[in-house]
């Protein structure tokens, strides 16, 4: 969104807090809602079939550079979420605490793990919305790359990807590579937040509308990039990790379909 600094942000922990703090975007396996706050433009990513299935939680945590841990109870749910955000390397978050949970029962548990240095703060959204406003964006510069993470098609429109801009801008009527396969598509048009854009910079959440490929032919974690920029087909060294993840399991076929409103909901 013009004169906002693009964040996204994981959500852990709490399946109310996201409604709390923005507005409900798309619906699939991962929840995304949207919020103009201070200079910020912040998507909040929520795994929705989180503790029911992994593959969820490893969606969203390739998507946000931070993450918000809501820790209501100290149960398994929380385990696993606090070994999988470890794993993922999240260095950088919040760990939100409700009433009937102190910071001596829990910070044991993130003792050693990436989460350790998280700050306390209430489970209160006010607190956390003031606490994301300082959060920054550590995405590099470099050549682009948009790792799909939904799929779906759209009458009147055709095949609309969503993904996060990584490296330099993409802009509309662009021809790009859809990574690893060998096919050629172009952007036919742009959204950011529900508007129509000419370009979309590193950080902003997009809806890409293609031209030279069916929804059916897409998949979660495909990379959407420069023809000849991803050597052998695959991402290199720095995005590969973020996007592996969304691979593995049950999940591994083509991006779930989003629900909700339409054309685009990036």
């Amino acid at each position: 969104m013009p004169g906002h600094r693009p964040l996204t942000v994981t959500l852990l922990g709490s399946r109310e807090l996201g409604s709390k703090l923005a507005k409900a975007g798309t619906k699939s396996d991962l929840t995304l809602y949207h919020a103009v706050q201070g200079g910020l433009a912040v998507t909040y990513v929520e795994p929705s079939l989180f503790p029911e299935r992994l593959p969820p939680l490893l969606a969203a945590l390739s998507l946000g550079e931070q993450v918000i841990l809501a820790v209501e109870k100290i149960d398994r749910d929380l385990a696993e979420a606090v070994v999988t955000a470890d794993l993922a390397g999240k260095e950088e978050g919040l760990l939100a605490l409700g009433s009937t949970v102190g910071e001596a029962e829990i910070r044991p548990l993130l003792k050693g793990t990436a989460l350790n240095g998280y700050p306390l703060v209430p489970l209160d959204p006010r607190e956390i919305r003031s606490r994301v406003e300082q959060f920054e964006s550590h995405l590099p510069e470099g050549e682009l790359a948009i790792p799909v993470d939904h799929v779906f098609p759209v009458k009147g429109v055709g095949t609309v990807v969503l993904g996060v801009v990584r490296g330099r801008a993409v802009k509309a009527h662009e021809r790009l590579r859809l990574y690893p396969s060998e096919r050629s598509v172009e952007v036919r048009s742009i959204q950011v937040h529900d508007e129509d854009v000419p370009e979309a910079v590193r950080g902003e959440r997009v809806g890409l509308a293609l031209k030279g490929v069916e929804a059916e032919e897409v998949s979660r974690g495909e990379i959407l990039a420069p023809e000849g920029s991803l050597a052998g087909g695959g991402p290199p060294p720095d995005r590969a990790v973020p996007t592996l993840p969304v691979l593995q399991g049950k999940g591994r076929g083509r991006g779930p379909r989003a629900r909700g409103p339409r054309p685009l909901r990036p």
